[in-house]
Order: C-alpha cells, then structure tokens, then sequence
C-alpha cells in the first residue's frame, strides 16, 4: 500500500512536470476559468459568474408582447366561433365549426318559375327552357333579328305602336 509521503511526492512531481494536456474540443485535458461574456475560446471554461452575466443580458433583450393587426407578437387561441377579438387566432376547430355551419345554411338549388334559385346561362334563340335564363348576347340576336323583319320605322309597326 501506498503511504502518504509516496503520494505526496508523486503529485509534486506531476506538479512540476508540466504534463498537463489542456482541454480540448475532442481530449480531456486542464482547462482555464474564464468570466469573459465575449470570449469566443474553446479551451476556456465559463464561469457560473460569466454565465449569470450573459443570461441576465440575454434576459432582458426581449420582453414578449402581444400581437395585434399591426405588430407580430404572442398570439392566444381561441376556438370560439362568435368571437370579434383581434387579439386572439382561431384554432382549426373554430375554423371547421364555422365552415359546417356556414355549409350547412344554403344549399344552392336551381331556379324555376315557382322558385328562386340558381340559373344557368344561355345564348342560345331558340330554346323553350323554363330553367335557363337568356344572355345579353341572346337578347340583342333576336332584337337585330326582329329589326331585320320589322324596323320600328316601318309604317304598319309605327301604327301598330301608336294605337
């Protein structure tokens, strides 16, 4: 077994050896303190005093703020689907309640004589549709027509009008 006095003379002749490896990136090795907040070293080792320093520092950089229609910022969610908050975003679950209910209110159906609803265009002159309803482009072919057949000008149309 080793005595003290053995122990004691071979860490004063390590001590004086100056073997000591410094630390690196991929060694173990002695490494140096260090209370720099600016250092870029990679063989120093920060302090816990360096390390309160650039926490507080990094701290009180930014202070969250909340959003709104002008300036980014922390957002809450909200799932209410009534809400006017400008403050608040809405979760998909609003957004999906909104859109059923919003799905679920008309439901397009097409027009007849007896009912209001959804026509189809035509620019066709000879059809008997009760469900199509006529283009400018139709009304104006079969005026240029009827003006080809009987001007307004004509003496029988002019009288026809008159009486």
């Amino acid at each position: 077994m080793a005595t003290v006095d053995y122990v004691d003379d071979k860490l004063k002749e390590h001590e004086q050896s100056r073997r000591h490896p410094d630390a690196s990136l991929t060694a173990k090795g002695f490494v140096q303190l260090s209370s720099a907040t600016n250092s870029v070293s990679e063989t120093q080792a920060a302090t816990p005093k360096a390390v309160k320093a650039a926490y507080d520092l990094a701290n009180g950089k930014y202070t969250a703020q909340d959003a709104s229609t002008t300036r980014k910022g922390l957002v809450q969610l909200s799932s209410a689907t009534n809400s006017t908050s400008e403050t608040q975003a809405a979760t998909p679950k609003a957004v999906k309640a909104a859109y059923d209910l919003a799905n679920a209110k008309y439901t397009a159906q097409d027009a007849t004589t007896a009912q209001k609803g959804i026509v189809q265009l035509s620019s066709a002159t000879n059809s008997t549709s009760e469900t199509l309803a006529a283009t400018s482009k139709a009304v104006k072919a079969v005026m240029d027509e009827t003006n080809k057949k009987a001007p307004l000008s004509h003496p029988s149309v002019a009288e026809i009008v008159l009486h």
